[in-house]
């Protein structure tokens, strides 16, 4: 009997579905695209840390000053207690020159065109906090108490203060002496109360 080694035309042929076989075999891996930079990138510790220091040297001018004060909504990065009133304190330290016009911030970044936030991000978050503090008072002391909106800017901000709609953008250098320089509004029992009142808020959401 003769051996039959002619091909099988069942089999198929190698070169034919070589692209099958890419198709049908193990996945390529997977390479994640890279992100582009982001002109506005914060770094927050950073600037919690100096606007904390900053802050520090108001105490001596009969000031009080509590940081990560919690609220309802929120956490208060910043309270400052003084001559000058209440204020929430929210800073943020971005690279390139910074511009306010109302609420809008704008970066310039070196070798980049212009870049503008779609929106009143930080004017609108500082007022929250502000809202939010105005809450914290109103329930320990059955009473409004109004509550300032403070942004500081740490970088490049030519114009150093700006008076937004219910907010004030001030730069970091400038905030100690911006907030000794305000109008005296409240003695040092009021400062003394509202301390207590902040003081007793926090222990209580703790």
């Amino acid at each position: 009997m003769s051996l039959d080694v002619s091909p099988d035309v069942s089999t198929p042929s190698t070169d034919r579905h070589r692209a099958l076989r890419r198709r049908a075999g193990a996945p390529r891996a997977y390479v994640a695209p890279v992100a582009a930079a982001n002109p506005y990138s914060d770094s927050k510790p950073l600037s919690r840390q100096r606007t904390a220091l900053a802050l520090g040297a108001l105490r001596s001018a009969g000031w009080s000053i509590t940081h990560d004060v919690p609220a309802q909504r929120a956490v208060i990065e910043h309270m400052a207690l003084g001559p000058a009133g209440s204020f929430v304190v929210e800073s943020h330290t971005v690279g390139g020159s910074v511009r306010i016009d109302g609420d809008q911030v704008s970066t310039t970044m070196p070798g980049m065109a212009t870049r503008t936030f779609p929106s009143d991000a930080w004017a609108h978050d500082a007022r929250l906090h502000a809202a939010e503090a105005n809450k914290l008072f109103s329930t320990q002391l059955s009473q409004r108490v109004i509550v300032n909106a403070l942004v500081v800017i740490w970088g490049d901000f030519p114009q150093r203060h700006v008076e937004g709609h219910n907010v004030t953008f001030i730069h970091g250098d400038d905030l100690v002496g911006w907030l000794k320089a305000r109008p005296a509004r409240c003695g040092a029992g009021r400062i003394a109360e509202l301390d207590a009142a902040l003081a007793s808020a926090t222990r209580k959401a703790s």
